[in-house]
């Protein structure tokens, strides 16, 4: 893929300034000129560059070979819909990814150090971090779900080969007036931000993510808590008997809303593990193969058909003259 990219040389390796190319998917190497790729300079990927122009700032061209003829431009601002950082990088500075308001999909590979201000102001659309190949303390991913208050899917993949998948709410503040103290407090609203608070010493703590289960039901939208409930029995790692029968009867009491859900989105997978739990009656077994013929959903309707002919004997009706 033809880059061209700005940078700096620091004493520990790159600095990324600016990035030009053609495709709405960008994907920041792991080294330049034979050095790692260590840090986002401020505004590396905003839709206006840093005031701050860095001094002794060079410039290499990658895959110079796959040149378009096309006009190369900017690879910032509402262009990206993907970005793939480098797992050498540490540093992320200010405003980085301010206004990417058509950034869907950014993903993070190793642990970061330090985390400007800022950096995912107006990146609205962003819905999907993938956590790559980080370490289960230090890796800096506290400070990034810090930064966005909005409902986020993430991806954890630990060196260890464990995986997790975590859902995070949305939750915003509110500054209130208090006449009689003569001050003014802080209210957060929705249950994202007790759900960012689940670190200890940078370090997710799950017991602390379950427990807030409960919060979560009595302020988030019943899609938002099928998320979390179906993230957590998926990929159940230091989940305890207690917190897996929480999730349990909520997917239960909701059965109806999940099927239409993971039907209309066609997540065969989740299907499948709701069935391979146990927690598909004949009826909603019914009532799934009718949405997924619906909704057009052949595979799904297939392996629904299955399931059903292989776990619920067809009553056989007789008649009488």
């Amino acid at each position: 893929m033809y880059l061209k990219i700005d940078y700096v040389e620091r004493e520990d390796g790159i600095c990324v300034c600016r990035c030009y190319g053609y495709e709405e998917v960008l994907v920041i190497p792991e080294e330049i000129q034979g050095k790692p790729v260590t840090e986002l300079y401020d505004h590396a990927l905003a839709s206006s560059r840093s005031a701050r122009i860095p001094e002794n700032m060079q410039q290499v061209i990658l895959q110079e070979e796959e040149r378009g003829f096309a006009e190369e431009r900017e690879l910032a601002g509402e262009f990206l819909k993907e970005v793939y950082l480098p797992a050498s990088l540490r540093r992320i500075g200010n405003y980085a990814f301010y206004f990417c308001r058509n950034l869907h999909t950014l993903q993070f590979c190793g642990n970061l150090e330090d985390m400007g201000s800022g950096a995912f102001v107006w990146c609205k659309s962003l819905r999907c971090l993938i956590f790559d190949q980080i370490s289960r303390s230090r890796n800096g991913m506290e400070h990034i779900l810090a930064d966005i208050t909005w409902e986020v899917e993430t991806r954890w993949n630990f060196l260890d080969g464990t995986m997790l998948q975590l859902t995070f709410p949305e939750y915003y503040e509110e500054s209130v007036e208090n006449t009689p103290a003569r001050n003014i407090d802080t209210q957060w609203h929705g249950s994202g931000y007790k759900y960012r608070q689940c670190f200890r010493d940078q370090t997710m703590i799950l017991k602390l993510y379950d427990d807030t289960f409960p919060y979560a039901i009595g302020n988030e939208f019943t899609d938002t808590c099928i998320r979390i409930a179906m993230n957590r029995l998926r990929f159940p790692e230091q989940l305890s008997l207690e917190a897996k029968k929480q999730y349990e009867e909520y997917i239960k009491e909701h059965r109806k809303e999940v099927l239409k859900e993971k039907i209309r989105t066609e997540s065969l997978e989740d299907v499948r593990f709701l069935a391979e739990q146990g927690l598909l009656g004949k009826e909603d077994t019914d009532k799934a193969v009718e949405l997924s013929s619906m909704y057009q959903k052949a595979e799904l309707c297939s392996f629904l058909m299955d399931y059903r002919r292989q776990h619920f004997k067809a009553i056989r009706k007789s008649f009488e003259l």
